[in-house]
């Protein structure tokens, strides 16, 4: 395996930290809070391209909801 040729930066492994967070189902909400960011809105447009299923997965939860499967403020936040 090749070695790092920089050291990563502080700033590098924050994006690390808030892409393994967003990639374990964290809410957005609860990420921008994390990062200090003022409005979520940042934070979507930083990161929104790593959630790519959340429409998929928001489709879903509303099928369920409206089958009476499950209620929908479970859905919209739990990662199944």
């Amino acid at each position: 395996m090749p070695a790092l040729t920089k050291s990563p930066r502080i700033h590098d492994l924050r994006h690390t930290h808030t892409s393994c967070l967003i990639a374990d189902g964290v809410n957005l909400y609860t990420v921008a809070r994390r990062l200090g960011h003022e409005s979520i809105t940042t934070t979507a447009d930083v990161y929104g391209h790593l959630m790519p299923d959340q429409q998929v997965r928001a489709a879903q939860a509303a099928t369920r909801a409206l089958a009476g499967h499950q209620p929908v403020s479970r859905s919209l936040w739990v990662r199944e």
